[in-house]
């Protein structure tokens, strides 16, 4: 991932978009829009999924910029990935017993 000059003043450190965890991305690029293929590797969704999900309207709406351009809010999407993150179940503890 590239950072910006104004990024690098700011001391934001790279990260892999693989390997960085949302809030690492938020802090590193806000306010960016994101073509389908960034939407992509974010998310680890394939191009299919992506849009099967934009027409049940249970992802993030692109703007329109065109015919045929669109972008995503970057903290829109990241957000989104929270939201399922947060959805998750609490895992169980391994024993019943109260520790109290």
């Amino acid at each position: 991932m590239k950072l910006s000059n104004q990024q690098k003043a700011a001391g934001v450190p790279a990260c892999d978009l693989h390997g960085a965890t949302a809030p690492q991305l938020i802090r590193a690029t806000p306010n960016r829009s994101l073509r389908t293929r960034e939407v992509m590797e974010i998310t680890g969704l394939p191009r299919s999924t992506l849009y099967l999900l934009l027409k049940k309207g249970q992802f993030v709406r692109p703007a329109k910029f065109g015919p045929r351009l669109n972008r995503y809010s970057e903290a829109e999407v990241l957000a989104w990935i929270q939201a399922r993150m947060d959805e998750r179940k609490p895992s169980k503890p391994k024993h019943d017993c109260d520790l109290t």
